[in-house]
């Protein structure tokens, strides 16, 4: 059975506000075989294709941030408390604009917050099947999270179909889903 690491990234999708600013609060209910449909995954880069658009440089910016905190966490010499504070507001900063874009891509794709947060999971459960995606090392604001969980052969079976779906577009998710910072380039 594959190890999974789109099992951690699925659970910070879900662990993550969605903000405020959706403004369809239609009750979704996903289908059983959690398999996402065509309609959603075109949805889905209307909402990241407007993160891009929205996010510009901030999004790579915000990438760079959580690299060089994750390998000054690592050295041995950690990052003074002033540092830390000021990553600390720029990151808040980045994300408080990163997930305002979202909440405008997900009502100009016309998607619940419900549809949407399934969506979302399901694509981030099935991206480890297209790129790598390391394991990172204690995430501050995730503390004990479990990471590697075993897939079902159902599970692995729903993410497959997935992945097939979202492959042509691999380019702009690895840019906004998973954490650009958490995503390797390249994969197969």
């Amino acid at each position: 059975m594959r190890r999974n690491s789109g099992g951690f990234c699925a659970r910070i999708a879900t662990t993550l506000d969605l903000g405020k600013d959706i403004t369809n609060d239609t009750p979704f209910a996903p289908p059983a075989d959690g398999r996402l449909t065509p309609a959603q995954v075109d949805a889905l880069v209307q909402v990241q294709a407007v993160v891009v658009r929205d996010m510009g440089a901030d999004l790579s910016a915000l990438a760079e941030r959580a690299r060089t905190l994750q390998a000054a966490r690592t050295s041995s010499q950690p990052p003074s408390l002033p540092e830390l504070a000021a990553a600390a507001r720029e990151i808040s900063g980045l994300v408080s604009r990163l997930r305002t874009a979202q909440a405008a891509g997900v009502n100009e794709a016309g998607l619940s917050r419900q549809e949407y947060a399934f969506v979302r999971k399901q694509a981030l459960l099935a991206l480890p099947l297209l790129v790598d995606v390391p394991a990172p090392a204690g995430l501050p604001s995730l503390p004990g999270l479990p990471l590697g969980e075993a897939m079902t052969p159902a599970a692995l079976a729903t993410a497959q179909y997935n992945a097939e779906l979202l492959r042509p577009h691999l380019p702009l998710l690895q840019q906004t889903l998973g954490a650009a910072q958490m995503l390797a380039p390249g994969g197969p």
